[in-house]
């Protein structure tokens, strides 16, 4: 396959870092750059021609016939972003490598056991943080989701479901003027508070077959903090279950617990889906179930399944061929991932919040307001602060937050990360 004469990066979809800096050359590059993750058939087709033997998990930039990989990659693309862009970039790639490099320092090992970190390993370490302050301190690219653009694409799904295993679903797209929204800024006060994960149990760990690698996971959360002077217990029993497949990961999320309402905290089961493809077009989907609390969560998998389906006919719609062949193999993924998740869920839940989006870049959701059918039912408040660069808008990172654990998109109380820091 040749590129004709485009300038084209591949890079590793499943990594945040990776992605981020890709949107960002993308979005600041003067001379158009095109972007295309490793798991996408058009970037195999082009590793193939040049590394017929495999490839590793980098950057690839293919321009003019030439093929480079790694900081060298992003190094050619001075005419494209000049001279204070490009280095603001390789320091921000060149201070990532560094850090992952410091923080897998070895311990010294004396017969298979670790006795201490050794001399060696401290002064590597030591070196190698030497290095990471001075980067750390330089200033960084500008995020290519600070401002709305008429090129963000918004689609909405709504949905009830038959209770026979069928649903009816509306699907339309956003026709609003995009702009900063609020519904993502989150209280100071849930990051408060001491959280305890009690009784984690591992229900499933197995690989689907021609999907890829499914596990389902258990835990109650328990969270106390100070409000007001007073000591507030919460909690929750939550299930995460995620499919991680070559070209997209899906998490799902539900709990029960203690929620926030108008009329103050209840009891009530939650539900969140979020799926992350290897596009990196700035679309979003999000679906959500109407009627959400009469329905057991079986409903709420119908309508996403059936919402699936309609976003799929939205894109073909509009021309987004590539989105089209990939949705289907999306609603392969879910229905089998869902199918294993009911097996373990309570029957008596019934989620009052619930959500899913659909995307590669869910940050544009920060530019839309939510249809006002949506007000009662969807999570709201996560600013995405604690994601590490990987916020999918139902929560952190679809298994890639950092604190405290990979947690897998939910909606723990309001935020809907599922990690427990907004409990």
């Amino acid at each position: 396959m040749s590129n004709s004469g485009k300038t084209t990066l591949i890079y590793d979809a499943k990594c945040p870092l990776c992605s981020d800096l890709a949107r960002k050359i993308h979005h600041h590059a003067r001379i158009p750059v095109e972007i295309l993750a490793l798991s996408d058939p058009a970037a195999i087709e082009l590793l193939r021609s040049r590394y017929p033997h495999g490839w590793e998990h980098d950057f690839y930039l293919f321009e003019n016939g030439t093929c480079r990989k790694g900081v060298r990659s992003l190094g050619r693309l001075r005419s494209h972003l000049g001279t204070r862009q490009l280095t603001a970039l390789i320091a921000e790639y060149s201070h990532a490598k560094v850090t992952s490099k410091r923080l897998a320092v070895p311990h010294e090992h004396v017969d298979g056991e670790v006795v201490g970190t050794g001399r060696r390993n401290v002064l590597k370490g030591a070196a190698l943080g030497a290095i990471a302050v001075p980067l750390a301190g330089m200033p960084r690219l500008a995020s290519a989701f600070e401002q709305p653009s008429p090129s963000y694409v918004v689609n909405f799904a709504e949905g009830q479901a038959n209770g026979s295993g069928a649903a009816s679903v509306r699907a339309w797209a956003n026709t609003g003027a995009l702009r900063k929204t609020a519904h993502f800024t989150r209280k100071a006060e849930h990051a408060q508070g001491k959280l305890d994960r009690l009784d984690e149990r591992n229900l499933l760990d197995a690989a689907l077959p021609q999907l890829g690698t499914a596990r389902i996971d258990s835990a109650k959360l328990v969270k106390e903090r100070q409000v007001d002077g007073k000591t507030e217990h919460r909690s929750m029993v939550t299930f995460s279950a995620s499919l991680d497949a070559p070209r997209y990961q899906i998490g799902l999320f539900a709990g029960y617990g203690d929620l926030d309402s108008p009329d103050g905290v209840i009891q009530g089961a939650t539900t969140a889906v979020g799926i992350r493809h290897d596009l990196a077009a700035p679309v979003a989907d999000v679906a959500t179930m109407a009627d959400g609390a009469s329905q057991p969560l079986a409903g709420h998998f119908d309508v996403y399944r059936a919402s699936i389906g309609e976003f799929r006919g939205l894109h073909a719609k509009d021309g987004r061929e590539e989105f089209v062949h990939l949705y289907g193999e999306l609603e392969q993924g879910f229905t089998r991932l869902a199918d294993e998740f009911l097996k373990v869920i309570p029957e008596t839940y019934r989620p009052v919040k619930n959500r899913m989006v659909i995307s590669a870049t869910p940050e544009i959701l920060k530019f839309v307001e939510y249809p006002a059918a949506f007000s009662s039912v969807v999570p709201m408040g996560c600013d995405c602060s604690c994601s590490c660069g990987a916020c999918c808008a139902v929560g952190c990172g679809l298994g890639l937050c950092i604190p405290p654990k990979p947690c897998g998109p939910g909606c723990c109380i309001s935020c809907g990360c599922g990690c427990g820091c907004c409990l």
